[in-house]
């Protein structure tokens, strides 16, 4: 009987220890923007729903964690954790799981693949999610070659590395063209507002694909296009533009004094830029 005690004594102390190592965790829990952003938005009436579900049945599925310093960083369940945060931490049940992930390119592939795993996406939301997996692998990351002990993507070769719209259409079944559609979508959507990006996500306002896939590829849509030609010394405002350089025209962003260009890195100022540059027209993004 004693003995039997003396177990049940180790038991609870084992446990409390247990819990109080998850408490820990969860005080120290972050949510990391570069990675919420690979969730597909959820619509206001999804998000009610879900949070109806956690306030009557807590969170089922426990919140994947990456141990990253001494922060642990979301992963998986972000529209979990914002519940959980909405009804309060000590009102709900909710549980945590940390995964095994060597830096935060290992985490974003993984998220990629589960999210693409999802059959309720749009095809906008699938569309972003390919485009965010293409970057990957032209980095050397990405492929679906997560092992079964701790889920890590490993390197792509070089190969690979050239043919990543391969590699994507045969992880997802899609052509090829397909694929290579796709991206020029998602990238058109990255030159809209962000309120206004998060809407189409959202299916809450309406966009072409063949307009946004336009924009994509730093092409003007057609009818899309107002505002006549910049005169010459006209002050060029905050927006998306038509231009003409060295013969060749594309799309770029200009706002705060400096303008970005489509599939290139870094920023320049807009007085930099305007050397040997005609901006020709301004797209309205709001008839996109």
């Amino acid at each position: 009987m004693a003995k039997k005690f003396g177990s049940v004594i180790r038991h609870k102390r084992n446990r409390g220890e247990e819990l109080g190592a998850t408490q820990a965790i969860k005080s120290k829990i972050k949510v990391l923007e570069e990675l919420r952003s690979l969730i597909p938005p959820l619509r206001d009436e999804e998000y009610l729903q879900l949070l109806d579900n956690v306030r009557k049945e807590g969170v089922r599925e426990p919140i994947l964690l990456w141990e990253c310093g001494e922060d642990y960083v979301i992963v998986d369940g972000h529209n979990r954790y914002r519940c959980v945060e909405e009804l309060g931490r000590e009102e709900v049940r909710w549980h945590v799981k940390v995964g095994d992930f060597g830096n935060i390119e290992d985490v974003r592939a993984w998220m990629i693949d589960n999210q693409l795993g999802r059959r309720n996406l749009t095809d906008l939301q699938r569309a972003v999610l390919i485009e965010e997996k293409y970057d990957l692998i032209k980095q050397g990351r990405g492929g679906d070659r997560r092992t079964k002990t701790n889920g890590q993507n490993l390197p792509i070769e070089n190969n690979e590395r050239q043919n990543a719209y391969q590699v994507i259409a045969k992880e997802t079944g899609r052509s090829e063209r397909t694929v290579k559609n796709d991206i020029a979508v998602a990238r058109g959507l990255k030159v809209l507002p962000e309120e206004e990006r998060e809407q189409i996500l959202k299916g809450e306002k309406k966009a072409k694909k063949g307009d946004l896939a336009k924009l994509g590829r730093g092409q003007a849509p057609a009818t899309k296009v107002v505002k006549a030609e910049a005169k010459p010394g006209a002050k060029v405002t905050a927006g998306v533009w038509l231009i003409e350089s060295e013969g060749r025209r594309e799309m770029v962003r200009v706002r705060a004094g400096k303008v970005e260009r489509w599939g290139r890195s870094g920023k320049v100022s807009l007085e930099e830029f305007s050397q040997g540059v005609s901006f020709l027209e301004k797209v309205d993004l709001r008839k996109v």
